[in-house]
């Protein structure tokens, strides 16, 4: 539930995402230049319309960081090797 608007959501995610328009707080950092956006959505946008080589190029976004990728090989290694944890089973 929202602290501000007391706007309820069903998952932690989407309220994160909806406390960003009450605090103004852009978390996702272009890797590119120094433009900051609230959601990852307009991250991706502003990378494939402003900084792709190619227009039109698809690029492939992280969905756990800000981190943007042209190929989708270089986008699983990074994930596999950033974001995968491994669990020890006893």
């Amino acid at each position: 539930k929202c602290t501000h608007c007391n706007k309820a959501f069903n998952q932690k995610v989407v309220l994160q995402t909806h406390m960003v328009k009450h605090t103004g707080e852009k978390p996702h950092l272009c890797m590119f230049c120094p433009a900051s956006f609230s959601q990852k959505g307009n991250l991706h946008s502003h990378v494939q319309r402003v900084h792709s080589e190619t227009k039109g190029v698809p690029l492939f976004p992280c969905l756990d960081c800000s981190c943007v990728f042209k190929k989708l090989g270089s986008l699983n290694a990074h994930i596999s090797k950033m974001h995968i944890s491994v669990i020890e089973v006893p």
